[in-house]
């Protein structure tokens, strides 16, 4: 009656998707997994059985627990609070989400994702309103040019952000 239960996971698994069997790609099946947040009672307040589309990343997970206990973290970290979701689930958390796996790295937005490999180009780019089931590749197509280049100057801005120490 006085626990906070979260249950998660951290990879996805293809499980035939795109002819894939294993986890390590940035396909959706892979890379969205759940996240159910159980609060005790006496937190609830009529918010129980609501979904928050908000994007996430794993790391969020710690300064939510922190707030929902009654204090912060302390230390530097990247992680964002999803206590505006459990209480109005129509917020946002964040407006991207960044994902790493083999030195290769994945953002994906509301609208967007693009991957980049080892060398900082990118190699997988889907439009999520138009191909929800990411099977066009649109990487190195001209009509989205400008699309990966935004992209992958989030991607590099986010990496430079975990780089610098924040006083």
């Amino acid at each position: 009656d006085s626990t906070i239960i979260v249950f998660t996971s951290d990879h996805g698994e293809m499980n035939g998707d795109h002819g894939l069997i294993y986890k390590s790609t940035f396909y959706r099946s892979s890379v969205n997994v759940p996240l159910i947040i159980r609060l005790p009672p006496g937190m609830r307040a009529g918010i129980e059985g609501r979904t928050c589309e908000s994007l996430v990343e794993t790391i969020d997970i710690g300064p939510t627990l922190a707030e929902l206990a009654g204090t912060s973290l302390t230390y530097q970290q990247f992680g964002k609070s999803q206590v505006s979701c459990l209480v109005n689930p129509n917020s946002e958390v964040r407006s991207d989400a960044i994902s790493e796996i083999f030195g290769e790295v994945m953002l994906m937005d509301h609208e967007w994702k693009a991957a980049l490999n080892r060398e900082g180009q990118v190699y997988m780019l889907f439009h999520h309103r138009d191909d929800p089931e990411e099977s066009v590749n649109l990487a190195g197509h001209s009509e989205v040019a400008s699309v990966e280049v935004s992209l992958r100057l989030l991607i590099l801005q986010r990496i430079l952000q975990a780089q610098i120490r924040l006083s």
